[in-house]
């Protein structure tokens, strides 16, 4: 999951022009998507993700990581 991260984020610096700031966002926003994802979904490859198992990761976010609502938007931005 992690290397195709990374070639997501090349792809949007190159495509998309985006900015250093905006593209360590995107990394950090989907690093903890995949970790959350390994650990708590048993998911270890992106096509096994369901809309349910996103929806299980913003209620994470928001109940067990007491993530403001603006937090959880940036969040479902990068993905």
């Amino acid at each position: 999951m992690f290397q195709l991260i990374g070639e997501y984020l090349d792809s949007l610096e190159i495509e998309k022009g985006l900015s250093y700031g905006t593209l360590a966002n995107y990394k950090s926003k989907l690093k903890a998507l995949a970790n959350y994802l390994s650990v708590y979904e048993n998911i270890d490859q992106w096509d096994g993700v369901t809309f349910p198992h996103l929806r299980n990761y913003l209620k994470y976010l928001k109940e067990d990581q007491n993530k403001s609502a603006s937090s959880r938007a940036n969040s479902v931005s990068c993905f």
